[in-house]
């Protein structure tokens, strides 16, 4: 009996063996052609069965152009796989000669995957892998990129993408989530090493409702995270070690804001993260947070772990005070907290800076019921107040005042309980205070005492059903 040879290309529904291909590589020179007549083969245009599986066994492809992964027909499900035999067995490489932005860019892709191998820049090309222009529902495993000039991977307005146990080397950045609004973002497990010395392992700019968990960012030039406009994003239990400047820098800006699409301001969450030897530059410690103008930054960082750092700086700032917050709770730092926005643990706690008290009846906060109302409320506040940022490293001038504060019908009353430090008014630092509530505005008020003129921060704690804003 006669058998007749048959490719795993001629059989329905099998993976595609990108050697099936190898006459269009140009005796294995540019295997671009090859991959992607073998990507043009599958049938993406079929309302369930679509898509199909390219194979790359064991061995270097080199390529000369991009690899272009796009659906025909983004309204069905066109599940195309790129599927390796491993990060460092299977390798996609641009070669001498290569011309276009990126090695792989996937437009459009639903239900696409790619996974086990590496792709290899050599600093020919922008971008390693690219995900653009609406890609969902995409999943990337186990991908090693190297060696982009710009960015190792890119997501670019996509949304439902998730990133497992990926690997980026080189590079101004090693994970790019920017350059448009990106959703629904699963990054778990990925490492960015080695970027360039004004990069940053992870961009996350414009980016929504997203998780980052185990990821590491190591040697990672000037920032670990770099972190603007966003919203509902948290990081779990995420690390970097040895970036020049900070672990995780926040930004804010008016002119951040006007580059997004959605998302203005920046916030977002820390849980369990851990920072080593950050901040050999000097002055920006392993949390670092800039806000310039009117833009609106909230950081929450909780059980924070600094292992070390240069300097002796664990948390600073800069630019105005102004909506930016930073609140550490339960977190164990090993240097200097310089911050003028941080607030350590910060449940019930409201931080107020830079109120001019130069008269009697100045705000300093609003009151309310935690239950929301305005009318009636009543707890204990307690507030420490001095002429700088009080965890300054310079010694700065301190009262303390506890209050119990009711808002009742047709009354608002407060009694001092107790109070302590530099309450005289002995000179115009001091800040030496009565109070009142304004019953017009629910704001509690501040009257100097004696010689008391000036510039004062606040810190607000509040016990009961009382909160302040």
């Amino acid at each position: 009996m006669a058998l007749t040879k048959a490719t795993n290309s001629m059989i329905t529904g099998a993976q595609i063996n990108i050697k099936d291909f190898e006459s269009l590589s140009s005796g294995g020179t540019d295997w671009q052609p090859a991959i992607q007549a073998a990507i043009d083969s599958l049938d993406t245009g079929g309302d369930t069965t679509t898509g199909g599986v390219i194979y790359f066994p064991v061995g270097r492809y080199y390529i000369k152009s991009p690899i272009i992964v796009r659906c025909a027909n983004a309204a069905n499900l066109a599940s195309i796989t790129l599927q390796g035999e491993g990060m460092h067995n299977t390798v996609i490489d641009c070669a001498d000669g290569f011309v276009g932005d990126q090695a792989i860019q996937s437009l459009d892709s639903t239900y696409c995957v790619y996974k086990d191998f590496h792709i290899l820049g050599n600093n020919r090309t922008s971008y390693g892998l690219e995900l653009e222009t609406g890609g969902s529902e995409v999943f990337v495993e186990r991908v090693f990129c190297q060696n982009f000039t710009v960015s190792c991977f890119y997501v670019h307005r996509c949304f439902m993408v998730t990133m497992t146990q990926c690997r980026s080397k080189g590079g101004v950045t090693g994970f790019d989530f920017s350059g448009d609004y990106n959703t629904s973002l699963n990054i778990s497990n990925c490492y960015a090493l080695n970027t360039n010395a004004a990069g940053q392992g992870f961009l996350i700019s414009d980016v929504a409702y997203s998780n980052f968990t185990a990821c590491g960012a190591d040697t990672t030039g000037r920032w670990g995270y770099r972190v603007n406009n966003t919203m509902g994003v948290n990081f779990d239990n995420c690390g970097a070690e040895e970036p020049t400047r900070a672990a995780w820098y926040f930004e804010a800006s008016a002119a951040l804001d006007a580059a997004a699409t959605i998302v203005t301001g920046t916030r977002c969450t820390l849980n369990g993260c851990v920072s080593v030897g950050a901040d050999s530059d000097s002055g920006y410690g392993s949390l670092y947070s800039n806000q310039v103008d009117t833009s609106s930054l909230d950081v929450e960082v909780n059980r924070f772990v600094e292992h070390t750092v240069d300097n002796g700086y664990s948390v600073a700032n800069t630019g105005v005070d102004l909506n930016q917050k930073v609140s550490l709770n339960g977190c164990k730092f090993t240097g200097q907290i310089i911050s003028a926005v941080a607030v350590i643990n910060p449940v019930n706690v409201t931080r107020v800076n830079n109120v001019s008290i130069t008269g009697a009846n100045t705000p300093v906060v609003d009151l309310a019921s935690v239950f929301g109302s305005a009318n009636t409320y009543s707890g204990v506040l307690h507030i420490v107040a001095s002429n700088a940022v009080p965890t300054n490293l310079n010694v700065v001038n301190i009262a303390a005042y506890v209050l119990l504060v009711t808002r009742t019908a047709g009354s608002a009353t407060i009694v001092e309980i107790a109070k302590n430090g530099l309450t005289t008014g002995g000179s115009a630092t001091q800040p030496s205070f009565t109070w009142t509530i304004d019953t017009g505005t629910n704001e509690l008020e501040a009257s100097p005492v004696a010689s008391t003129t000036g510039n004062f921060y606040f810190y607000i704690g509040q016990l009961g059903a009382l909160s302040t804003s």
